[in-house]
């Protein structure tokens, strides 16, 4: 039980080593915070020059600056109202510097209530809704229009043709018919049962 006491003690003997050499640093450390909501940063120098307080983003052992949030803190305070731009994270650490003294930390916390790049834009349902708009009156625009129906040939009404006009008979055919009537025809003073034909020959 005396071991982990003066374990403590040496523990705390070290610190206070290290905060003497070190007297740059953050007195108040901020755990959560909100965007838009003024936070109150407060920390002590080794003089009374300017410092410089930047936020920065990241694992522990790599952390990456994200912005300067002033250059000329003085007098152990400074009120900052962080960006609605910075996405919501709980990686962010504040750093804070002096002209010839060691730079120091505040443990990692957590920012709420921001949009930042990660958020989806706006605009992309409205431009999905146009499309799938387009996609489904395009085919009704461009739907061929049906061809009248053309009527079957055996409906189509020709004109009749024209009727021969009968001709007057020739005089040769005249000719000919009586002739032929006339050669069935027995002579009148003949005795015999003979015909003759218009050629005056027995038949």
């Amino acid at each position: 039980m005396q071991f982990f006491k003066s374990l403590l003690i040496g523990a705390s003997a070290f610190a206070a080593i290290v905060s003497a050499q070190n007297p740059l640093a953050f007195t108040s450390l901020p755990t959560s915070v909100q965007v838009g909501v003024p936070v109150q940063l407060t920390y002590r120098a080794p003089s009374s020059g300017p410092v410089t307080i930047t936020l920065r983003q990241g694992e522990r052992t790599n952390l990456q600056d994200v912005a300067v949030l002033t250059t000329s803190a003085t007098g152990g305070s400074y009120t900052w109202i962080p960006s609605t731009s910075l996405p919501p994270a709980d990686n962010y650490a504040l750093r804070i510097t002096q002209a010839d003294a060691e730079e120091n930390y505040t443990d990692l916390f957590t920012i709420t209530g921001g949009t930042g790049s990660v958020s989806s834009p706006v605009s992309s349902p409205v431009s999905v809704s146009v499309s799938a708009s387009m996609s489904m009156s395009c085919p009704q625009l461009l739907s061929p229009v049906p061809a009248p129906a053309r009527p079957s040939p055996a409906l189509l009404l020709r004109p009749a043709p024209p009727h021969p006009r009968p001709r007057p008979p020739t005089a040769q055919a005249i000719s000919l018919a009586t002739l032929r009537s006339s050669s069935a025809l027995s002579l009148p003073w003949s005795t015999s049962t003979r015909k003759y034909n218009w050629r005056g020959e027995t038949g």
